[in-house]
């Protein structure tokens, strides 16, 4: 018996895996990531790397469906912007792009809706608890780890198929923005993130921030839809995951890349680990959140030149494998 709290991708992807390999066992599901206005309690650009999309789905075959459904646009091009503007293109790579950018809110739709198919108890079962809600504070993160995000969604004539990275360290030193396109919807979400820690030393606001990276990049259009939300981006440690009322898995048990905030690749994963009891794909999912929680430290204290410069060789690398670099470094 289990209940699980929570129908993004982590909550979904164990419900799934857990009711194939336990047939007949007892699953509860209560959704927690609508607010009372309808709209997502948590933000996410929607990227996923090519070497992102091929995990997820040999792992959770039902992926690929919701994949179908949510994707708005093939990603073919990269742009950074920082000390330099380095321009990747489909002539820099040898795959067809570098990957997609999906529309959350319906990826998590129908994933939600095949996992729901499993859902066999309509009150809690009393048996183990599995929270899949999102980052829920715990346990206790220096305020350099927990990362403060806004994104706007911005309806504009010129959206394209190339995905845009600044990064100014006077900006955001901590963290970065990021334009990701929804081109069937004729939007860009547009955002930008940086640490409690810096926020609270500089008093500054992310509307402020974004203000000045639009600026920087040149978008421009309306704003038609706004988000807030708070993200661990820290290593991994035990308490993150097993803490005394349950199993916390996904956000909620600090399952995101601290170097990029990309979750949705490490919530299936830790999904599907935990309901499979999967020791080498947990620890996986563990090993890939410490490592970027290095570069991420790596790249904090580093100096803009240097920033540019790994954008810059990358560039002049071409086809050996940039694809594959842009999508673990960027979409997750």
């Amino acid at each position: 018996m289990v209940d699980v709290y929570g129908l993004g991708p982590a909550g979904s992807s164990f419900i799934i895996t857990y009711a194939k390999l336990h047939k007949g066992a007892e699953i509860y599901a209560y959704d927690l990531s609508i607010d009372k206005t309808g709209r997502p309690r948590s933000i996410c650009a929607g990227g996923l790397g090519w070497l992102a999309l091929n995990k997820i789905v040999r792992v959770l075959p039902e992926v690929e469906y919701a994949l179908q459904k949510s994707v708005q646009t093939w990603v073919k091009g990269f742009e950074y912007i920082g000390g330099k503007r380095v321009y990747i293109d489909r002539s820099d790579i040898s795959l067809p792009n570098l990957g997609v950018v999906v529309d959350r809110q319906m990826f998590d739709m129908e994933l939600a809706k095949i996992a729901l198919n499993y859902v066999n108890a309509d009150k809690p079962t009393g048996g183990t608890k599995i929270y899949a809600t999102g980052f829920t504070g715990a346990p206790r993160l220096p305020p350099g780890d927990v990362e403060v995000l806004l994104q706007y969604w911005v309806e504009t004539k010129d959206v394209s198929d190339t995905l845009r990275l600044a990064y100014k360290k006077e900006y955001t030193a901590s963290g970065y923005y990021w334009e990701f396109p929804e081109a069937k919807k004729g939007v860009v979400k547009v955002g930008a993130g940086m640490s409690l820690e810096e926020m609270r030393s500089k008093g500054v606001t992310l509307h402020k921030v974004i203000e000045k990276y639009m600026a920087l990049t040149g978008t421009t259009g309306k704003i038609v839809g706004v988000a807030g939300a708070t993200l661990p981006l820290t290593k991994w440690r035990r308490e993150c995951t097993y803490r005394g009322d349950g199993i916390y898995i996904g956000t909620a048990g600090c399952f995101v890349n601290p170097a990029t905030g990309a979750g949705i690749k490490l919530a299936i994963l830790s999904g599907v680990a935990m309901a499979s009891g999967n020791k080498n794909l947990f620890k996986e999912c563990v090993r890939e959140v410490n490592k970027f929680y290095r570069v991420k430290k790596v790249v904090v204290h580093s100096p803009q030149w240097a920033v540019d410069k790994v954008f810059d060789t990358a560039k002049a690398v071409g086809k050996m494998g940039l694809a594959d670099f842009v999508g673990k470094l960027v979409m997750g």
